[in-house]
């Protein structure tokens, strides 16, 4: 039995937002300390909105490939981002303080759209938030789109 797809929101800052929806960032990384989602909380054909860090939601799009990897170390990050520099679009500096990082999740991004800006009610800090599975997609049409 296939598990229903998930959907996500992603918030981002800019430029990597602005990068995603230009195609020029193909893959989007969650370097993190302690185990949080994505980690494991993303599968290939789950829908991810892309929420501009203190604004709206204004892209959507798919996951594709989704890598996992734990116990990182300086060593395992730095072939990370050399591995798939292309596709992460980062500079240096990002990778330099993600040092202490001890998990990492890679997504393959697919059919990236922009969308219509929407608000959604959100008010936390997270960076990645998981939608309820009985959902499967984020009903656009429910929030604000001023």
């Amino acid at each position: 039995m296939k598990e229903l797809a998930h959907s996500h929101i992603a918030v981002m800052q800019q430029p990597y937002l602005e990068k995603i929806i230009a195609g020029q960032k193909t893959i989007e990384s969650r370097f993190t300390k302690v185990r949080c989602p994505p980690f494991q909380a993303i599968n290939q054909g789950d829908r991810i909105y892309f929420k501009k860090a203190g604004g709206p939601v204004i892209a959507r799009g798919l996951a594709g490939k989704v890598l996992f990897y734990s116990d990182l170390t300086d060593e395992k990050i730095r072939t990370i981002s050399e591995t798939f520099s292309d596709g992460l679009q980062v500079e240096s500096s990002f990778i330099e303080c993600k040092r202490a990082s001890r998990y990492c999740t890679l997504i393959f991004l697919s059919d990236v759209q922009r969308v219509k800006p929407f608000r959604v009610p959100k008010k936390d800090r997270r960076g990645w938030v998981v939608m309820s599975s009985h959902s499967g997609t984020l009903d656009e049409a429910a929030f604000d789109n001023k």
